[in-house]
This record gives C-alpha cells, structure tokens and sequence, in this order.
C-alpha cells in the first residue's frame, strides 16, 4: 500500500472524527465514544501544534491519524517540553496492517525534532512499549483521606467557574503547590486550559469577602474525587470541609487527589482530622516515553520509578482531557 504520512488540515476534521469513531466503537463497552470529542477538545490547547496532528492517507482516503499534544511539565520545578499521544485510531479494515507504527514513528521523529523531551500515554499496555514507552511511569492518585461527618458549613464562603481574571492567581498558586513533584502537567497559561470540559467535573474558585482563597477541580459524586487543589495558605482544611458537604452521606465520606501525599499532608496539617493515606494508583498502561535520551532528569525519574513504583509522579489530566467520565 501506497500510504503518505502527513499533518493534519482543517480540511481533514470530518474525516478524522469519523474515522476516530469508527476506529474505538467496537473496542468501547457502550455505544458513546469520547475520543473524537478528546480531539477537538486537544485543539483548544495553546500549545496545539498541527504538525503533530498526522493523518494516513492512502488513495485520497484518511484510514489513520494520532494526535500528539503538547503540554509544560514540571520535574522538581524544572520545566520540560511534553506530549500527551491521545488517540491513536486506524480503521478497521487496516488495522494490524502497520499503519499504526507507520504513524507512531513519525510522530516520534517530528516530536523530537521540535526539541520535545518525554510523551505520556493510557493505553494497552503490550502494544506501545515496542515503541520505547515504559509501563507503570505515572500515577493518576497519591492519596486519600476518610472523614467522619459532620463537615463545616459555608462560612461565608462562595463558590463559581473560574474566570479570566483569576488566572494570574491560579497559576502562580499552581507553581507553589507543585514545585516538588516529582512529575507533573501544568494546565497552561490561558482560560481554556483550566475551565472544565466535563459535565461532571467542576473547577472552581472560592472567595470569603473578595479575597480569593483557593481553586480545586473536583466530582463529587460517589464520594469526592479532586483533581487539583489549591487552597490559599492556611484554608486547605476549609475549602475541603465544604467540599466534603457537597457528598450526601451520614457515613464517612473519602476523598481522593490527583496530588502527592506529602503535598496533601502540607495543605491539610490537622493529622488527627485529616489522618492521610499514602498511595499511588500506577498501572501497566500508564506510559512514558523519553525522547531526550541527554536528559539527566528524566533519566533518573525513570531509573527510581522503575526500581519502585512509589516514586512515581502523580499526573492530573489537563481539563481538555477530562471526558472520559
């Protein structure tokens, strides 16, 4: 087969969206299918880069694409140049053909050419290490805490979708929090990057009077899930007291971050309240791949993620990537 490998084109949208639904309907367990919406979400990312949007084409055709995203990392405070690969879709009738590796390679090469030093993924665990990508490199949780009711009520204390002009506070409370990871995304500098993009997920800023007090991404559901938590120094404790209120439940309500423990324990430093749990949700199919083999940091993130997976960093997905709900 003839196949001709090149970036994507605004022309190619449909194509690609059909294409992508065709490629995951079989492989899902329900009809809905997130990842053409993954797509579109993933172009409203400041660092979009089109180059790294490649499309199979055979006979005027699109039978294949792969997206890589780019995003800032941060290792102990020192900023790396990231990828998310998110999704990879062929269709069926040329699947197990190689048009995947086809399209993976190149992406790999034109992601190194552009200076790029590592690419995370979730995906099968078999197929994407014979393209260098090691299992069990990230976590998507460092902690949890179990809380007995009854939890602090408003206190005065508001609550909307952030805004444009909370950004410059967010951001800068971001780099705080995060400064010691041992890996982790930051969302990025533009309103887009933290709104939520998920009907079930909230990100949300919180004022007492007109001061700000803190930002946290959470679901509160079956239980409370939060994603980021920034709370102003000394209103960790508050903010998720009254997040804690938000799950209906006379029993003790559990609580989950996307944030290492040791962070958690510095926002939250009432241990007999907050006794906190330690540990790492890491699987086989959370995948990295070093592209800057001169990279010291990166060389040594994986040499103690590998030899113990408690090291590993604890990734929170950036808010275009939250709908697979």
């Amino acid at each position: 087969m003839n196949i001709k490998i090149r970036p994507e084109t605004v022309r190619d949208y449909n194509a690609i969206s059909s294409l992508t639904y065709t490629s995951f309907i079989n492989w899902r367990p329900r009809d809905f299918v997130d990842e053409p919406i993954l797509i579109d979400n993933l172009r409203h990312n400041e660092q979009f880069d089109p180059d790294l949007s490649l499309v199979a084409e055979l006979n005027g055709e699109i039978i294949g694409h792969v997206l890589l995203s780019p995003f800032t990392f941060y290792m102990k405070g020192k900023a790396k140049k990231g990828l998310w690969l998110a999704p990879l879709g062929v269709d069926p009738r040329f699947q197990r053909s190689g048009i995947g590796s086809q399209l993976m390679r190149e992406a790999h090469r034109v992601a190194t050419e552009k200076g790029h030093d590592l690419c995370l993924l979730c995906g099968h665990d078999t197929y994407y290490p014979k393209f260098g990508y090691l299992n069990k490199l990230f976590a998507l949780s460092g902690a949890k805490i179990t809380v007995e009711a009854p939890f602090i009520t408003d206190q005065g204390i508001t609550e909307r979708a952030i805004l444009k002009q909370d950004l410059a506070w967010v951001r800068s409370r971001w780099l705080e929090v995060h400064s010691n990871d041992a890996l982790a995304n930051y969302p990025g500098d533009s309103l887009a990057q933290w709104y939520s993009h998920s009907a079930s997920m909230k990100s949300s800023v919180f004022h007492q009077a007109d001061e700000l007090i803190g930002y946290v991404k959470y679901r509160a559901v079956k239980g409370l899930e939060i994603r980021d938590f920034l709370p102003a120094p000394g209103y960790g404790e508050l903010l998720l007291e009254l997040l804690l209120n938000k799950v209906s439940s006379s029993e003790p309500v559990t609580a989950s971050f996307a944030l290492e423990a040791d962070v958690v324990a510095s926002l939250l430093p009432n241990r007999n309240r907050y006794p906190i749990q330690a540990g790492k949700r890491v699987n086989p199919a959370f995948m990295l791949k070093v592209l800057n083999k001169t990279d010291e940091d990166l060389r040594a993130y994986c040499q103690a993620v590998l030899s113990n997976s408690e090291n590993a960093g604890v990734i929170c997905f950036p808010s275009p990537m939250d709908i697979d709900d």
